[in-house]
């Protein structure tokens, strides 16, 4: 049996018997984690303290990978330490960090000359690698990868 429930709850995904939609510890434990790192520090009323430090810096570009590389990798294992208490032994890898483009505003094609206008944002998408010890199996996780864009 599935005995956590799926984050986000979707209130349109109920079995018929009403009840909302399980997972898995495993995939529990990457929801948290992804939740974790999707909200800003301070932005839970109840716990000021839980979520990321990194979007208080969201407007600022990542100009120096050496110094921001350790502090991101000490938050993360930081955080899962103090909030998710059913894992142990963690270990997060340096994170694979690739730009993105994205479009501002609809592109627009030229037909005389065959390219596209609009303005582009330059943003990052970040995989976060880890590995853990699930305590309630003792089953090691190597390879875990969680995206997200910054």
């Amino acid at each position: 049996m599935k005995p956590y429930l799926n984050i986000p709850l979707t209130f349109n995904k109920r079995s018929r018997s009403g009840a909302f939609e399980r997972v898995s510890v495993e995939e529990s434990i990457k929801q948290l984690i992804g939740l974790l790192i999707a909200t800003k520090q301070g932005e839970c009323f109840f716990n000021e303290d839980f979520g990321y430090e990194i979007w208080s810096y969201e407007f600022e570009p990542i100009l120096n990978i050496h110094q921001w590389q350790p502090r991101f990798i000490e938050q993360v294992k930081d955080m899962l330490e103090k909030y998710e208490d059913r894992i142990t032994a963690v270990q997060v890898r340096e994170p694979e960090i690739k730009a993105i483009n994205k479009e501002d505003e609809p592109a627009e094609r030229n037909p005389a000359t065959g390219k596209t206008s609009g303005k582009y944002l330059k943003d990052y998408k970040i995989t976060l690698m880890l590995e853990y010890t699930i305590k309630q199996t003792d089953e090691r996780h190597t390879n875990v990868n969680i995206s997200f864009e910054y």
